[in-house]
């Protein structure tokens, strides 16, 4: 009798699994786990035109930095992807003045005022856009076959509605793509970049010593969702420009262009930095960044605002191990997540 109980007892157990379907991991119905995605940020600088001053004509020097942000699924292709452009450019005289700087828009900020559109063509944000849509599911391979003759896309990128020079795009999708690491973002994030270009340290020359002058872009990747920061990546940017009491350059074109962010310990902060903050510690450029970006998490574009005192980060800020001068950094960021 316990034996035929104890068997009842077997199949009826067996019969209970059957109908939920869930005995086993062949027949599981149960949703599988969300797909992570990767989040990353990318940049580009190089010189543009660099003029010598001639009689009246004012000598110039041209930074451009690019920047690429990207949510890459699973796989390593792209999902998602933003890209805008800085051309800052910088004049001094022939005796060697630095003439006043204007403010400095990207390219995406400028829309029609670029005047692509004026001249017949197809304006710039609207090509990178048309870009940017093409470059969804492609892998990094795929995108870095994009580049043709004079730095123009393939037949395919030109079809698609991007005619311009995208060399500096793919160089700048390439580091984003590369350094993107596993993040909260999803796939329906808005995508945005944010740039603050201005010029510092500027000084004229003197017939002891050449005028110079910092190019400096701070730029701000944001995945955004709802009004409020997903994530983000703070880089940095500063380029010096020199020139002479003749307007003349002096610009050493072969410097290291690298970002602040990738340069990493080689931008040599805690060794020379000050411990601002209390703590017996100074973190590396690359590293108070990541603290500022853990602190805009989840943080609106007047909450990011807020974080700002007389040029430094707030008491919880600085806390937290970022003491930097941040005012630039999260005026981008606050153009990223508005």
């Amino acid at each position: 009798m316990k034996k035929f109980l104890s068997i009842l007892l077997v199949t009826l157990l067996a019969l209970s699994c059957f109908a939920l379907a869930g005995c086993s991991g062949d027949e599981t119905t149960s949703t599988p786990s969300e797909d992570k995605y990767k989040f990353g940020m990318g940049l580009f600088t190089g010189f543009g035109t660099i003029k010598n001053a001639d009689g009246d004509v004012n000598g110039n020097a041209t930074v451009t930095t690019t920047a690429a942000a990207v949510i890459l699924d699973k796989d390593g292709k792209v999902v998602k992807c933003a890209i805008d452009t800085v051309d800052a450019k910088v004049e001094y005289t022939a005796n060697g003045e630095l003439v006043a700087p204007t403010e400095y828009k990207t390219k995406g900020e400028l829309g029609t005022d670029y005047g692509m559109s004026s001249i017949g063509k197809t304006e710039w944000n609207v090509q990178v856009e048309n870009l940017c849509k093409f470059a969804e599911g492609k892998t990094l391979t795929e995108i870095k076959a994009w580049v043709a003759t004079d730095g123009k896309g393939t037949s395919d990128v030109q079809s698609a509605g991007c005619t311009i020079t995208i060399a500096d795009f793919v160089l700048a999708l390439e580091k984003a793509i590369s350094s993107a690491v596993e993040s909260d973002v999803k796939a329906d994030n808005t995508l945005s970049i944010g740039f603050v270009t201005k010029q510092e340290k500027g000084a004229n020359a003197t017939d002891d010593k050449d005028g110079s002058v910092n190019v400096v872009s701070n730029i701000v990747a944001a995945a955004v969702s709802g009004g409020k920061a997903v994530a983000t990546v703070t880089d940095c940017v500063d380029v010096k420009i020199s020139f002479n009491v003749n307007g003349e350059s002096m610009t050493d074109i072969n410097s290291d262009l690298t970002s602040k962010r990738n340069l990493g310990t080689a931008y040599n902060m805690s060794a020379f930095g000050q411990d601002l903050n209390g703590d017996g510690v100074v973190k590396e450029w690359n590293e108070q960044a990541d603290v500022l970006d853990s602190i805009y998490k989840g943080k609106t574009a007047d909450e990011i605002a807020a974080l700002v005192a007389e040029g430094y980060g707030v008491e919880s800020v600085q806390t937290a191990g970022c003491t930097i001068a941040i005012s630039d950094l999260v005026a981008a960021a606050v153009k990223a997540v508005k």
